[in-house]
């Protein structure tokens, strides 16, 4: 299979890329600049910023499967919502709405657990619990998750 993964220069990214090309699978990165990535990477695609990116198309050619990692990611000092809903939220549904468009039938999105809130205090949190997104990194990530279910 062919996976086009975005984030892949990530910490998750990394792990991703490494275990998907031990298991046999081309992996292409989606990258925001050009720049080095792991020996693991067969292929690269620069597809610039998350907030910019609707062209999707080059990226999705011959493409199986996408692992959609890539985020504007949470930090207490960025409180910019605007730019978490398009980096976060906008951007994802667009990525979707292309593999759909693409007949790609797998995409694979890293959430946050911060969708369920800041913290429990006394059970894990579960598929049952009502979402809890608070600030602008979780709000945008949840909101990503209702534009997958309607894609």
């Amino acid at each position: 299979m062919r996976v086009l993964v975005t984030g892949a220069t990530g910490f998750i990214g990394g792990f991703l890329c490494k275990e998907l090309a031990e298991r046999g699978h081309i992996v292409r990165a989606a990258l925001r600049t050009e720049g080095p990535v792991s020996p693991v990477v067969t292929e690269r695609v620069v597809i610039g910023d998350l907030r910019q990116s609707m062209r999707w198309d080059e990226a999705l050619r011959e493409v199986d499967a996408v692992a959609h990692l890539a985020a504007r990611v949470h930090d207490a000092s960025d409180m910019d919502t605007e730019a978490h809903l398009e980096s976060n939220a906008r951007a994802t549904r667009g990525l979707a709405q292309a593999a759909a468009r693409s007949g790609i039938g797998r995409l694979v999105f890293l959430s946050s657990i911060k969708v369920n809130g800041e913290g429990t205090t006394r059970t894990p949190y579960t598929a049952r619990d009502e979402p809890r997104p608070r600030g602008p990194y979780a709000q945008s990530k949840w909101l990503a998750e209702q534009y997958l279910w309607e894609v």
